[in-house]
């Protein structure tokens, strides 16, 4: 593991780096903007992992350390892998490394509070930690990396262009590489590691997907929800759906980028082709295209 504990922070700045230089300031005012996920995000982080925690070492018999270990995993914040992770199932990087920074900043308070709950119904060992300075180390260790690549994206635009996909290239052989070194320097270990925690290692991992469903889902409903009570009768309405096609869709195809390509499905084409002169703008075929596919979609 030596590898990994010089290779791998160095590696880990590099990777933020690269991240930084596919976002700008504006991905995170828009985050701060519109908080709701952000809030959602940071509950389920601070306390429903705490809570998954405890109810599983609650209820399953294991050996001490073992306890330990799995409350730990779920009181620790996301680590910067999870950031870069996130990047590759093309979620909203910006999000990511802000809930990963708030919950870094704040661990000096969370996991000894968490730990000494452990403590009192679990344990009599005591937990006398100071973790402050670990807690800014690792917030300035994911958010200053970050910002210099975003720095570099917004001062140095024609180098960011050039240089974008091999950093990225760079950072996805790192992630791989640390990954695979890590593995391979514990591989007499997994198979004792799977056999001590492996059932233990899948319900964490179950209850952890299942409570995130059932909160996506519910996220999930209000957006459409939202959508279905636009009727686009004011000038405000339509621009809403303007923003949804021309910006929204663009940013997911793009993953990020200025450049690049995103696809209109082809059951929309249809629509706005039936519906309204080629002549129109884009937008405007769109906006007016509500009042044909309306009654048919009922």
């Amino acid at each position: 593991m030596e590898f990994v504990k010089t290779v791998g922070p160095l590696g880990m700045i590099f990777i933020m780096f690269s991240l930084g230089l596919n976002l700008s300031y504006k991905d995170f005012f828009e985050v701060l903007k519109k908080p709701r996920n952000l809030i959602i995000a940071l509950i389920c982080q601070m306390i429903m992992l705490p809570l998954i925690g405890i109810i599983i070492i609650s209820f399953f018999p294991m050996q001490a350390e073992f306890q330990l270990g799995v409350f730990l995993l779920l009181i620790l914040p996301s680590a910067v892998m999870s950031n870069y992770a996130t990047k590759l199932v093309k979620g909203n990087v910006a999000l990511s490394i802000t809930i990963t920074s708030i919950c870094g900043l704040v661990s000096f308070i969370t996991i000894p509070m968490f730990l000494k709950i452990y403590a009192a119904f679990f344990s009599s060992v005591e937990f006398d930690l100071n973790l402050l300075k670990f807690s800014v180390r690792m917030f300035l260790f994911i958010a200053l990396p970050t910002f210099v690549g975003i720095l570099v994206r917004g001062n140095f635009k024609r180098f960011s262009e050039q240089n974008n996909l091999k950093f990225d290239r760079a950072a996805l052989a790192l992630f791989i590489i640390i990954l695979l070194v890590a593995i391979f320097t514990e591989q007499g270990n997994l198979g004792g590691y799977f056999a001590d925690a492996g059932a233990i290692a899948f319900v964490v991992i179950i209850s952890v997907l299942t409570s995130v469903y059932i909160i996506t889902s519910y996220t999930l409903r209000d957006v459409i929800n939202e959508v279905d009570n636009l009727e686009f009768k004011s000038s405000e309405q339509k621009h809403e759906l303007s923003a949804l096609y021309e910006e929204k869709i663009k940013n997911m195809g793009n993953a990020g980028r200025n450049g690049g390509e995103y696809y209109t499905p082809r059951p929309l084409i249809k629509s706005i082709i039936k519906t309204y002169s080629l002549h129109c703008s884009g937008t405007r075929m769109v906006c007016f295209s509500k009042c044909f596919v309306y009654p048919i979609c009922k």
